[in-house]
């Protein structure tokens, strides 16, 4: 609410979380901000282990009216998962990203965007390698 009474540029903000039922109340209240779920995929060993249904976690994010997931870059952000999305009108960003040739891939794949710790670097080295 803060956000909406300081007329704070709803372009400029986007909102990120863990808690899903937390960003479907958020986007219900200030439905002009981008909202997208935090999600690990294959971010550490246990997730990596287990089975993730991307299809199904997709549609949990578009069911509750978010704009799109925010996913670690991991091996699981294939062209298959961005364009799942991309048919449920879902966006696609992905964190964290230090790496020209990962960063390479990621836009290779169609995501959205890319979250890093060396965005000026990151951007100069990106429109170099596809100026060529």
């Amino acid at each position: 609410e803060e956000l909406i009474k300081f007329k704070i540029n709803q372009e400029q903000v986007q909102i990120i979380g863990f808690n899903r039922s937390t960003l479907k109340e958020v986007k219900k209240k200030m439905p002009g901000f981008t909202v997208l779920w935090l999600i690990n995929l294959d971010y550490n060993w246990f997730t990596k282990l287990t089975s993730v249904n991307t299809k199904r976690l997709l549609l949990k994010a578009s069911k509750s009216g978010l704009d799109g997931v925010d996913a670690f870059a991991g091996e699981m952000i294939t062209t298959t998962f961005v364009q799942e999305a991309k048919t449920m009108n879902l966006l696609v960003y992905t964190w964290t990203v230090d790496n020209l040739e990962q960063a390479q891939q990621l836009v290779q794949n169609g995501v959205d965007a890319i979250t890093s710790n060396r965005c000026n670097w990151l951007k100069t080295k990106l429109i170099q390698s596809l100026n060529n």
